[in-house]
């Protein structure tokens, strides 16, 4: 089922959630996104790219703009399951889309350090 545009659903709240590295459009185009299932519908999800992570606040900000709100550990297990079903809905080899650790995806989207170089 497709998302809902942005505007009409810009939060979603998500349970069983991992992150992914997306390398289905090659090394060039490598980005991280969000699997996990809704806690209103209990439906995969797969987002856009994540360009923020909070993990003190349990949220994931992505390209699109949505939010989403984290709802308890990492479960990287379930999401396998989800990601499974996705790849073969979108005819992605499952190897191109690996759990990502969490820390990775702090550090890859941890804002760039403003100011002069010392």
């Amino acid at each position: 089922m497709p998302a809902k545009p942005v505007e009409d659903e810009p939060e979603v709240d998500v349970h069983a959630w991992a992150f992914v590295c997306d390398r289905s459009l090659g090394a060039q185009h490598e980005a991280c996104r969000l699997i996990a299932f809704r806690t209103d519908s209990g439906h995969g999800r797969m987002s856009s790219p994540v360009v923020e992570f909070d993990s003190h606040a349990c949220t994931v900000r992505t390209a699109s703009g949505r939010l989403y709100r984290l709802h308890g550990e990492p479960d990287h297990v379930n999401a396998w399951r989800a990601l499974m079903i996705w790849c073969g809905v979108h005819a992605v080899p499952a190897h191109l889309m690996p759990i990502a650790k969490e820390d990775d995806v702090a550090l890859a989207c941890a804002p760039a350090p403003s100011g002069p170089a010392h």
